[in-house]
């Protein structure tokens, strides 16, 4: 069968098909029974599976965030939002499937990396070109850079999503300083240098995680050290 498409999937579609899991949020019922509501990913989107009551625990016992899994079922409607019925549900082996393959993904790079390396070209102040290069001509920073997202579940968490975010706040901001007579030059370091540490802090082999490191430093202060 084709990959879902989960924005077009329409109610009563049968599923089967590949996901990683994205989230496994278990709670209690009054009782004290635990039941779980699984969030399931590919590069179409995401969608919630209906809840796995105290009866069915067994079926998703072991699965975890960042699992590959082979799901059969059907989507329904639940409150205006679709989910998906799971029929049967199987974590698939790691080298069974490529963990990146599932994941969204803003498609080819080359015109972002265009973009900056563009306006990098233009900056005639030499420190600040070297500090930019130091990075931005390292082959191993601009492979993880342009692989990485921009958020692991809100804005541009997407493989790619880092490189594009940067691009589009590159062109508000020279927009923004030549219209206020800012320093372009300047402003322009800012936008490339602002996110690199979301490189240390965020893991992409799988499901979009935090890594430890940031987790309890953070972007910022790992951008910092870099």
């Amino acid at each position: 069968m084709p990959t879902l498409n989960i924005p077009n999937a329409q109610v009563g579609d049968t599923v089967q098909d590949t996901f990683l899991v994205l989230e496994v949020d278990t709670r209690t019922l009054d009782s004290g029974d635990p039941y779980s509501l699984i969030t399931l990913g590919n590069r179409s989107g995401e969608i919630a599976t209906e809840p796995f009551w105290p009866a069915r625990q067994k079926e998703v016992a072991g699965i975890r965030k960042g699992h590959p899994v082979q799901v059969v079922g059907e989507i329904q409607q639940y409150r205006k939002r679709k989910q998906l019925k799971v029929t049967s549900m199987r974590v698939l082996p790691a080298d069974a499937v490529e963990l990146t393959a599932p994941l969204p993904s803003v498609g080819p790079v080359d015109r972002y990396w265009e973009t900056i390396d563009g306006w990098r070209r233009e900056i005639a102040k030499p420190r600040l070109k070297r500090v930019l290069e130091l990075f931005f001509d390292d082959d191993e920073f601009r492979m993880a850079y342009e692989r990485c997202p921009a958020s692991t579940r809100g804005h541009h968490a997407q493989l790619g999503g880092l490189l594009k975010h940067t691009t589009e706040v590159a062109a508000i901001a020279r927009a923004v300083a030549r219209s206020c007579g800012a320093d372009m030059e300047l402003v322009f370091a800012g936008v490339l240098l602002h996110d690199i540490g979301k490189l240390e802090s965020y893991s992409w082999h799988g499901a979009f995680d935090f890594t430890t490191a940031g987790s309890l430093i953070g972007h910022v202060a790992l951008g910092a050290l870099m």
